[in-house]
């Protein structure tokens, strides 16, 4: 099974065009300079940017098919999606923060020991790193069970070794997951150790 995605867009100095598929348990990487289109196309994905023309399905279910009139709502697409800013209840507490989003709350232990961040389950993002929001973040997106991961350069504005971390439990857990992973990035190091496929992004 996959996802499967064949769009264009018309930017404001160019036409973004691209069509690719990505399986579950495999992670695409998209690569290109900044203004390229590559946060267009997940959001396009992810139903906050209407395509111009295309089509995307994941499994059986047809999400865009601008022919037909089709255009799911994000809400019923089932995404997780980590920015690079942190989507964080101010709140709520790290562990709250995952339970809230949680199918099963069982679960939620797990994620941040894998994620390395149990220990600040009591604390509030304000209170902790960078980084540590951005494992929180992550795992609040794994939690929901989402049919399909996007990630928008989650790890940039972190530091060499919180990258490095985050770079290698993404993918030691990216088969386990079995969902399609679609992961932006415009470095080329990320891209060759994450990436199962790289595409480039590049304007028209």
């Amino acid at each position: 099974m996959a996802l499967t995605v064949d769009i264009k867009k018309r930017l404001p100095d160019f036409e973004l065009k691209i069509s690719f598929t990505c399986k579950d348990g495999d992670l695409t990487v998209l690569i290109g300079p900044s203004g390229a289109g590559k946060t267009t196309i997940i959001r396009i994905i992810a139903g906050l940017v209407k395509a111009d023309e295309g089509y995307i399905s994941y499994k059986d279910k047809v999400w865009v098919d601008t022919n037909r009139g089709i255009m799911l709502p994000t809400r019923k697409r089932r995404l997780g999606f980590v920015f690079q800013d942190y989507t964080l209840f101010p709140h709520l507490n790290v562990y709250k923060n995952v339970a809230f989003a949680a199918v099963d709350e069982r679960e939620v232990e797990g994620l941040l020991r894998l994620f390395e961040i149990w220990h600040l389950k009591n604390s509030m993002p304000h209170k902790i790193s960078g980084g540590e929001r951005q494992r929180c973040a992550i795992c609040q997106n794994l939690a929901r069970h989402p049919k399909v991961l996007l990630l928008d350069e989650p790890f940039s504005a972190l530091d060499v070794e919180i990258r490095r971390k985050l770079r290698e439990g993404l993918k030691n857990i990216k088969e386990d997951l079995a969902i399609p992973i679609i992961h932006v990035t415009h470095d080329l190091s990320e891209a060759l150790f994450l990436g199962d496929t790289i595409l480039p992004v590049v304007r028209g």
